[in-house]
């Protein structure tokens, strides 16, 4: 297996919490079919990434928000066996309450059109859904579902303190995985429950 390319990187940081990023990546890989893997595939990207971040205490948040934008092309111009666009976006919302206690909201999409509607597309390039930093009713993604192109998560927690470093928290999760181009069509999963926090900051 003999692996080839080029990539370029530029960023413009608006401010200290502002930030534009926009990648190229070109990758040639001269090898059997059999020994191609997600681990291992040609990559063929142009990517833009949009970044503010203005959380207060970014290990423990205590205010602020966060707001994340994705955008990569594979393929197309670009040639290669993948073409497709994936989209992502997510915001963040800390909120003081009780004087100690944070509301934590986060809110999460995804989408990937394929630019060859017959192209077959592997699951890794996909969306899953379940875990721990997605629905926690679902220990992991096998539990949940197959991957998918199309997905919204919200998250809402309540975080209080109980003992010097330990706190609890109160959840809320719901979440839509699918295989659709119809931005309306949705049909969600949920779960709550409760847990307990240790600050190791």
């Amino acid at each position: 297996m003999e692996r080839s390319g080029a990539a370029y990187h530029l960023y413009w940081e608006k401010n200290a919490s502002t930030r534009h990023d926009i990648s190229i990546t070109y990758e040639t890989l001269a090898a059997n079919t059999s020994e191609v893997n997600s681990n291992n595939e040609p990559i063929r990207s142009v990517e833009y990434s949009y970044l503010n971040n203005k959380v207060k205490n970014i290990f423990s948040p205590s205010g602020g928000s966060f707001n994340q934008f994705k955008g990569i092309l594979f393929g197309s111009f670009l040639g290669g066996e993948r073409n497709f666009f994936k989209v992502t976006f997510e915001h963040r919302k800390y909120l003081n309450i009780f004087k100690r206690g944070i509301i934590a909201i986060r809110i999460k999409i995804g989408y990937v059109e394929k630019i060859r509607k017959d192209e077959y597309l592997p699951t890794y390039y996909l969306f899953e859904l379940g875990g721990q930093s997605s629905l926690r009713g679902w220990s992991n993604p096998e539990s949940f579902s197959k991957p998918k192109n199309k997905f919204e998560l919200f998250n809402l927690e309540y975080r209080f303190p109980v003992y010097k470093k330990w706190g609890g928290e109160l959840f809320y999760d719901a979440g839509s995985l699918k295989n659709t181009n119809k931005l309306g069509d949705y049909y969600f999963n949920y779960n709550y429950g409760m847990g307990i926090t240790y600050d190791t900051a």
